[in-house]
This record gives C-alpha cells, structure tokens and sequence, in this order.
C-alpha cells in the first residue's frame, strides 16, 4: 500500500516478556499486530500494551469475521491490534487499519470507495451485528464467494473476491436481485499475494 513497514517478528506467549517486548516499539507512528487480543490463556497482548500506557480507542467490534480487535494510543504511537485468522486479519486491515494510516499521513481520501451493486444469489446472514461478505464484482453485479460458506481462517476465499458486502445488523439474508453496499478491495492484496494463493 505504499508505507514504509517493518515487521518486527512473533511475540512469545509471554505476560512478561511481552511487556518488555511492547515498550521498545513506542519509536513507530503505528504499530501494527495479528492475534492475542482474544479471551485465551495466552492472548497477551492488550495486556502488555496496557501495562504500556496504552489509551484504548475501542476494544471489540460488533463484526462478523473480525470481532477482536482493539485501537487505542500509545504516548505517540497508534496501535492498530487485528484479529488472529488470517481472513479476519486481512478484512479488518482494509476496513480500518489503511484508513487510519491514509489520515495519519495526511490524505485527504481515506474513506471506503463505497458501490451499489445488484446481489446475484441469494444467502443467509446472522442478525444482531455486521456482516462481511466477501465476494467478487463485475459489471455491477456481486456474487458472495462460496454462498458465504467459509470460516474466519480459509484465507484461499481472498484469492477467489475482489470485494467484500457490508450488511446491517438487522439482516437474516440478502436476496436474488438486491441492491448492496460493496466495498473493493482496491489493490491491498496485491498480484504477488493472489498467485501465492493460487499456487
């Protein structure tokens, strides 16, 4: 996408050692994590980042894929904490994280390239929070990849989409022949990271 990045390496399952870990990254603008956010017994990383003096912005999000994930303030630097399965990683690295770090570098366009497409195949959706619907778009018409048969750590579905639908939390099912709000995915998974996928 552009910005200049680093990947540090993994962080041990750790309390401790996470802490001293995060206190030596408060040099970034933003730093960036996947996984250890959630309810497990070695899910610490918002621990360390707290014991950090991290000021939380959000703490989860009502979403399907991508429900763990926490944004808060670290002295200077922002913390962006994704999910840990890689579909819900790259969802929520789109939704959020590019349009933070587009206004963090001063951009004046950072918000999504919504469109209005006609769904093509009807399919069920949970109620009661946001559902993402990865799925492809030609010539104004989305099809959900797999009837949104998938799981949150089936990252070959990325390779099959070029764009994800956003519902509203009172939905059960979109049908044939509806209007939808689509987002695409705008070059973020690059040719490499398809043939990758496909290989």
């Amino acid at each position: 996408m552009g910005f200049d990045a680093r990947y540090i390496k993994a962080i041990p399952d750790n309390l401790e050692q996470t802490i001293e870990f995060v206190k030596a990254l408060k040099s970034y603008d933003v730093i960036i994590t996947s996984g250890g956010i959630s309810m497990g017994d070695a899910d610490f990383v918002g621990q360390a980042f707290e014991a950090n003096g991290l000021e939380k912005i959000f703490d989860g999000i009502n979403i399907k894929p991508g429900k763990p994930m926490m944004v808060g303030v670290m002295q200077d630097t922002y913390v962006i904490c994704l999910p840990g399965n890689p579909l819900t990683t790259l969802v929520n690295l789109r939704l959020f994280a590019v349009p933070i770090m587009l206004k963090l570098q001063g951009a004046s366009r950072y918000y999504h390239n919504i469109q209005i497409a006609q769904n093509t195949d009807e399919f069920k959706i949970k109620p009661n929070r946001v559902n993402i619907v990865l799925g492809s778009l030609q010539n104004g018409k989305f099809s959900a990849t797999m009837n949104n048969k998938y799981g949150s750590g089936m990252i070959t579905v990325v390779a099959k989409s070029n764009a994800m639908l956003i519902t509203s939390p009172t939905k059960t099912l979109v049908a044939d022949g509806e209007y939808v709000k689509i987002v695409e995915f705008d070059g973020l998974f690059g040719d490499e990271f398809i043939d990758v996928l496909n290989d």
